[in-house]
């Protein structure tokens, strides 16, 4: 395995003297890796390898430095994004690669959910909503233990008001349950996670403080 990541690494490090393979550049347009977005580096570090048709394997991650035009002086991690908590930045320090895909279905949920309600407000519908899918996205991809890590170090801002916390820590326990129920039946999907939201919602057991903020399609 040491040999292996090696091996990646020299490729990786090769790719960043060399102009931009194709196959990479296809590879970002297909999954939205913007090169003058804020998390450019992040969203690009996700597809380190790729395979042509051919079935030549591709080292991607070495070209995202060149793609997003980071320079030492621009360069950062994920544990430097504005917004983190102390303790999220702590869990990037310590399980980079699995906070990468964290941060990853954050996006995931935010679009899902931004289906359902195209304009937002915080503790409405749309923003349990987002913690909702959120949570079960991470406990279908990441497993109980850190999906609740990753879960109550975001949470842990000593600004963010009680009931704030409480609606939040609620919808993040349902979600979870919904991801692991799922998960077990492998037959999870983000639009299946979406519908229990819906059905969880009608039936009043998620938790909405600012009730009918959100607007729904």
């Amino acid at each position: 395995m040491r040999s292996f990541a090696l091996l990646i690494l020299f490729f990786c490090n090769l790719a960043i003297a060399t102009d931009i393979h194709p196959t990479c550049l296809a590879l970002y347009k297909t999954k939205g890796v913007k090169p003058d977005s804020a998390s450019c580096m992040l969203d690009c570090d996700l597809y380190a390898v790729t395979y042509k048709k051919d079935g030549t394997m591709v080292m991607c991650q070495g070209y995202c430095s060149k793609f997003c035009k980071t320079t030492p002086s621009n360069s950062y991690t994920l544990g430097d994004l504005y917004g983190l908590t102390k303790k999220e930045k702590e869990l990037a320090e310590r399980e980079p690669v699995k906070m990468l895909k964290a941060y990853k279905l954050s996006h995931d949920a935010e679009s899902a959910c931004s289906e359902l309600y195209p304009s937002s407000q915080t503790n409405d519908e749309s923003d349990a909503c987002r913690h909702f899918v959120w949570a079960a996205l991470l406990q279908n991809e990441l497993g109980t233990e850190f999906a609740s890590e990753v879960l109550v170090a975001h949470e842990l801002n000593p600004k963010q008001p009680q009931n704030q916390l409480e609606m939040d820590m609620h919808n993040n326990k349902l979600g979870r349950e919904i991801g692991q129920k799922l998960n077990a039946a492998k037959n999870f999907s983000t639009e299946k996670a979406l519908n229990a939201f819906q059905e969880n919602l009608k039936a009043g057991k998620i938790v909405v403080i600012r009730k009918g903020g959100g607007s729904k399609k």
